[in-house]
């Protein structure tokens, strides 16, 4: 049995192994020496995938760019998924939303909106719980009802008991009273539920309280408002501050005039050279002032000086004032001189120039022109008003146009005759 087994293996061995070295004696070729190769590696860029807001995302981890949306990178097609919560309808109709989360949340449980029309006629909107099954509201009962619905949760209401009998009859032991619901009443008449708020004004407002079933009244109380130019914005209570928080210096300067200035309060101490005004909020009631400390002495009581014009104006150094629209007078601040000016307009370019009330020059309200007067081919005088741009401008044998070179006040046109007309005399003839 195992010479057997030999035999069977021992041609393998002859096939596999390498044939018997035949001539001991003969040299033999040392091996060739082996060597590790080295791959050289390459720095790359590690793969990512760019979401549709850019954000940039590794393979197999996932970013949410809203708290409803989010964005995957597959780390094997190396592709953006982006993936979009979609929320079940809300069960509640007070739900809030909490910042990081997605959905909605109910803080008071499952609930939904009854409506419906009670026994005096009245529209009625109550806010049952899930939790509470079918509510009895005397003419309807109603519950919460999930199924089928969009927007706000639903209940399914179904009516009772019909209208409550005449005041005439017994009533049932089923039918509810007929006296007027309780309501509560506002300071100015308004007829509020239990549970109701009514807003009277802005700062004004009113709630029924349901368990005393008595009006309560709130009146906002606003701080004090920290600028001098507040504005009431239409439902609010309070003012608001458009321009930050600041305050009204008032202080005399160095001229001994009163001046008003509205500083700010970020500014810190402003300088007005005859005094030094910070705001301060404190203590006071009012518009806000701002607290003026005097740093120089006070001016001297002698007259400032100040320039004289022709016609006795007094005007202070470096101002100029107007005599007439084309007269002015300046006030030198070095030598204290008044130095008048007068304007000189140059020509009017129009026969019907208009004076504007405030401008020293004449002004065309009808464009440039001139007047053109000459003889017209049946020795009548004519005086016509024609246009620069109209250029040459016939009257029969006459042609005219505006020519503004050497004329002394009201521009005249150039006219010229290019057809003489003179009367033929008949000759007689004898027959």
């Amino acid at each position: 049995m195992f010479s057997l087994v030999l035999l069977a293996v021992t041609p393998w061995l002859a096939f596999c192994m390498p044939p018997p070295t035949t001539t001991p004696s003969a040299p033999t070729t040392p091996p060739l020496p082996t060597t590790t190769s080295f791959v050289p590696t390459t720095m790359t860029t590690p793969a990512i995938c760019i979401c549709s807001d850019g954000t940039q995302v590794p393979p197999g981890e996932t970013v949410w760019i809203t708290a409803c949306h989010g964005c995957t990178c597959d780390e094997y097609s190396l592709e953006a998924q982006e993936i979009i919560a979609d929320c079940f309808i809300t069960p509640c109709v007070d739900s809030i939303d909490i910042s990081g989360q997605c959905c909605p949340h109910c803080p008071n449980g499952e609930n939904c909106r009854a409506e419906f029309i009670d026994f005096n006629g009245t529209a009625r909107s109550e806010v049952i719980s899930v939790s509470d099954g079918v509510v009895d509201f005397g003419v309807v009962q109603c519950q919460c009802d999930h199924q089928n619905y969009y927007g706000e949760p639903r209940a399914s209401c179904v009516q009772i008991s019909t209208t409550p009998p005449p005041p005439t009859t017994t009533p049932s032991t089923t039918s509810p009273p007929t006296t007027t619901p309780a309501m509560c009443t506002c300071s100015d008449g308004t007829q509020v539920p239990p549970g109701g708020t009514h807003s009277i004004s802005d700062c004004h407002s009113c709630y029924c309280d349901e368990n005393s079933l008595q009006a309560q009244e709130m009146i906002a109380d606003c701080f004090i408002v920290p600028c001098v130019d507040s504005v009431k914005i239409p439902g609010q209570c309070c003012a608001n501050c458009p321009n930050g928080e600041n305050c009204r210096a008032e202080f005399t300067d160095f001229n001994g005039k009163k001046r008003s200035e509205v500083i700010s309060v970020s500014d810190g101490v402003v300088d007005f050279g005859a005094v030094q005004c910070q705001c301060e909020h404190q203590n006071y009631y009012g518009e806000p002032r701002a607290s003026c400390v005097q740093i120089t002495t006070p001016p001297p009581t002698t007259t400032p000086a100040m320039c004289t014009c022709s016609d006795g104006t007094k005007i202070p150094p470096g101002e100029t004032v107007w005599i007439t629209d084309c007269r002015g007078c300046y006030c030198d601040e070095y030598n204290l001189e008044a130095y008048e000016m007068i304007m000189d307009c140059f020509w009017t370019p129009c026969v019907d120039s208009l004076n504007v009330p405030g401008q020293c020059c004449p002004h065309c309200p009808n464009g440039e022109n001139c007047r053109a007067e000459f003889i017209d081919d049946n020795g009548v005088e004519r005086s016509e008003i024609i246009k620069v741009s109209d250029g040459v401008v016939k009257f029969n044998s006459t042609e005219c146009q505006c020519d503004y070179q050497n004329y002394n006040g009201e521009p005249k046109a150039n006219c010229v005759q290019v057809l003489s007309i003179e009367p033929v005399a008949a000759k007689l003839t004898t027959p």
